[in-house]
């Protein structure tokens, strides 16, 4: 992980500061990466790589509403172990924020070219970004790795398991999960 000299990692980003993220933003490109942050425990150079052909946009077949959303990435520091070199996540509209779910869609809906690339930016662009968001909105600096620090904290909270995690993570080695498993609540049965 890249150092980032003033910001705290670790310090926790909440589904409230990701909706002010979302509603302070200009445009559906900025919503969309703040969503896809929130959602995803994704590395940022893995975000820059999406494009429109990695997303399949599904409706409901009775109410033509958007019902899902389904996109894989490929997880380049692992392509020469492959172990994991392709995550799917699959988004639907009853496990996330309204807002968050229109975001991705709407954005995704917009570009045309299938080979197009969702964020145009370098990573640099999007540090800058984020950063500036961070500071416009919610008074602090951020980072894009805060995101997935929050987002794999979360999972763990939330009881996932090692391999998950470690699919969620993108990483062949269950030392890199230990990070995030401080949160973990643990239940010790006493004979």
């Amino acid at each position: 992980m890249p150092e980032y000299r003033k910001t705290d990692v670790t310090k926790i980003i909440t589904l409230q500061d990701v909706l002010m993220l979302i509603h302070g933003s200009h445009n559906y490109r900025d919503r969309c990466m703040f969503a896809l942050l929130y959602i995803v425990p994704v590395r940022p150079a893995e975000l820059l790589d999406l494009k429109k052909n990695d997303f399949d946009l599904f409706r409901n077949p009775k109410t033509k509403e958007a019902e899902s959303i389904e996109f894989t990435l490929v997880t380049k520091k692992l392509k020469k172990a492959k172990f994991y070199p392709k995550r799917s996540f699959l988004i639907t509209s009853d496990h996330v924020p309204n807002i968050m779910f229109k975001s991705v869609w709407n954005y995704v809906k917009t570009i045309k070219d299938p080979e197009q690339k969702l964020f145009d930016m370098t990573g640099r662009n999007m540090r800058y970004l984020v950063d500036r968001y961070g500071i416009r909105i919610l008074r602090r600096h951020l980072c894009p790795y805060a995101f997935r620090h929050q987002a794999l904290t979360r999972y763990a909270r939330e009881g996932k398991g090692l391999e998950d995690l470690m699919y969620l993570k993108g990483s062949a080695d269950v030392r890199s999960i230990s990070p995030y498993l401080h949160g973990k609540k643990q239940e010790i049965k006493i004979k």
